[in-house]
């Protein structure tokens, strides 16, 4: 999955130079979003 998201950042920056650590960073948030979105929605 991490994997598809550098290729979908890098084809998204149209060749800017994007630090790795950052699309990593990106995907670890929005991993971390989804599991609060699916925690809240088993409390609720």
């Amino acid at each position: 999955e991490q994997a598809l998201w550098k290729r979908e950042w890098a084809a998204r920056d149209n060749g800017l130079a994007v630090p790795e650590c950052v699309t990593r960073r990106q995907a670890v948030v929005n991993q971390a979003r989804a599991l609060l979105k699916n925690n809240t929605r088993e409390t609720d």
